[in-house]
């Protein structure tokens, strides 16, 4: 069974996007203002409460980060140039010396391969979401009001309950397996087989170690994220175009610095998987 140092995997994901800020941010900086533009569309249709047609209008901002995840990935593992707008970012001098990439498949495959992958799991993840959305309003829907006296059971509502249960534990025990899909574009982006991969992570142990990595370099952001926002709460009126507009920007922004952690902390852990040894 695989396992890794999820502690330390994170910490190494933070440490790499600090130490890279000004290259990524140079990078990352087109695909922030199309998120940004993306989200802005989503307020003014308002659409905030429509996973479907909102996962469409934001379209073109997953495409862009799926381009800046492939090339933040190739950079930290072989110090490539990450592309934007079919343009490469000059990498700035470096003292560390940096393995060229050497595996079965061409870098060609491995970025497309990655980028298919990445806008493949995307789409599942939001259709994911937009059930996951429809199913829990639903179910507050049939829920009585506070108000209004509780009815009487029956039998109906009993089965129905059951039936609500089974299929929320069924869904947390196959979210709870199927996180690990959720990055298989990050093997294929390194030049390994998925299959091949899939077997050194077989156990659940896997998947709960990849959701403790996740989870580190996700809330403490999410944490500076809300407390921003609180502060610019109170310079802005609730619904104003000002906050609408700061909204966009932090979330689209922060979102990108997440994945980017996210990601680079998911490949340091996967070198570590596949090699036995923690990458230098």
């Amino acid at each position: 069974m695989a396992s890794f140092d999820f502690i330390d995997a994170a910490v190494r994901g933070y440490d790499f996007v600090w130490q890279e800020r000004k290259y990524l941010a140079r990078a990352a900086l087109p695909v922030i203002f199309v998120k940004v533009a993306c989200l802005l569309a989503v307020f003014v249709l308002g659409l905030q409460e429509n996973f479907a047609r909102q996962g469409l209008v934001l379209m073109p901002g997953y495409v862009m980060e799926a381009l800046f995840v492939v090339g933040l990935l190739r950079y930290a593992l072989y110090r490539e140039e990450i592309f934007i707008w079919g343009k490469p970012v000059p990498i700035p001098p470096s003292k560390e010396e940096y393995v060229s990439y050497k595996g079965p498949m061409s870098r060609k495959q491995c970025v497309q391969g990655g980028f298919v992958m990445y806008m493949l799991l995307t789409v599942v993840l939001l259709g994911f979401s937009a059930f996951l959305y429809d199913f829990a309003r639903m179910n507050m829907q049939d829920m009585p009001v506070d108000s209004a006296p509780l009815p009487l059971p029956e039998a109906g509502d009993s089965s129905f309950s059951i039936i609500n249960t089974a299929v929320l534990l069924i869904i947390l025990v196959s979210s709870l397996w199927a996180f690990r899909i959720f990055w298989m574009y990050i093997p294929i982006i390194m030049g390994h087989s998925v299959q091949g991969f899939l077997k050194k992570i077989s156990g659940i142990q896997s998947s709960v170690l990849m959701i403790a990595t996740s989870l580190i370099c996700f809330l403490p952001l999410v944490v500076v994220y809300m407390i921003v926002m609180q502060m610019f709460s109170g310079v802005f009126m609730d619904g104003s175009a000002g906050y609408i507009l700061i909204r966009a920007v932090l979330e689209g922004s922060t979102g990108l610095v997440i994945i980017s952690v996210q990601a680079v902390a998911m490949t340091y852990a996967f070198v570590e998987v596949l090699s036995g040894k923690k990458k230098q």
